[in-house]
């Protein structure tokens, strides 16, 4: 992912149907997040550690990377977003993390 300007662009091969329903998605979810919006199953982390509860996993739009409670990291975590789940996080293009 590159980040041109003040908005995310994101290059994905797509090999099969599976490969284009995700770029769907992930195009999706950067569009959402460049207007300033988010895709559903998600809400904008307020600046604290905190996620809401109906919402645990913490996502870091940095480096795409989500955090589930229990591994390490996740305490220390400050959301740029919070999932629903982790399916949700991965549907928006984040990869889980065991750190």
């Amino acid at each position: 992912m590159k980040r041109a300007g003040r908005a995310w662009k994101q290059t994905i091969e797509i090999r099969d149907r599976e490969d284009r329903e995700r770029v769907d998605v992930v195009a999706e979810a950067i569009a959402a997040a460049n207007a300033g919006g988010v895709p559903s199953g998600v809400v904008r982390g307020d600046g604290s550690r905190d996620c809401p509860p109906t919402y645990p996993v913490k996502g870091n739009q940095k480096v795409m990377v989500s955090h589930e409670p229990g591994t390490p990291a996740y305490p220390a975590t400050i959301p740029d977003l919070c999932f629903s789940s982790a399916g949700s996080a991965q549907a928006a293009g984040f990869s889980p993390t065991d750190h």
